[in-house]
């Protein structure tokens, strides 16, 4: 017995599809710098997890100078002079934090800014303000003990919430300085 039902006519097979099908595709130079990201990370898989005193006094001085600016520069809402410290595209799920509607590929430094206050709100500001270079976890190689970069983790988590939310700041270690590579979130 027929139901008298059609086939829909577009090829669309899931709900994950019509929700990213009007997300433009990258320009050539951002899939390239993108591929080139992805490969460094791939072959960087060659490091430990260390504490703050695995890594040397200079990797100890060179993180505190570093971390004493950027965090003035965030509790200040030093937007401009913050992004100079982030590498574009920057990697991870802060375009999911400031439900924007282009890939992480397709973000810049101008969408960071339009987000700075959800990205870095009142609560992670206190924190980064507050927290203790002790406290981070650093990348070190395992083949020369090279310190990598390092990763900050916040509570997003109020006094009213129910479940324990934090967000993750990876900084690497560039030519340039210590850059913010990516941002997660958990929870």
């Amino acid at each position: 017995m027929m139901c008298g039902c059609t086939e829909p006519q577009n090829e669309k097979t899931s709900p994950v599809e019509d929700r990213i099908e009007w997300i433009p595709e990258p320009d050539k130079a951002l899939r390239e710098e993108w591929e080139k990201q992805q490969l460094k990370k791939e072959s960087s898989d060659t490091f430990d997890w260390v504490q703050w005193d695995s890594i040397s006094i200079k990797d100890q001085n060179e993180v505190e100078l570093f971390w004493m600016d950027f965090s003035s520069k965030v509790h200040q809402n030093n937007k401009d002079e913050v992004i100079q410290n982030i590498h574009f595209p920057l990697d991870g799920e802060w375009g999911f934090i400031l439900d924007a509607k282009k890939t992480s590929l397709n973000l810049t430094s101008k969408d960071f800014k339009e987000g700075y206050n959800i990205i870095f709100n009142d609560l992670v500001k206190t924190q980064i303000s507050n927290i203790n270079m002790t406290s981070f976890d650093y990348m070190k190689s395992i083949d020369g003990g090279v310190l990598i970069g390092f990763r900050v983790g916040v509570s997003l988590t109020e006094d009213t919430d129910e479940f324990e939310s934090s967000r993750f700041f990876t900084f690497y270690k560039t030519n340039e300085g210590f850059k913010l590579g990516s941002i997660y979130q958990a929870g």
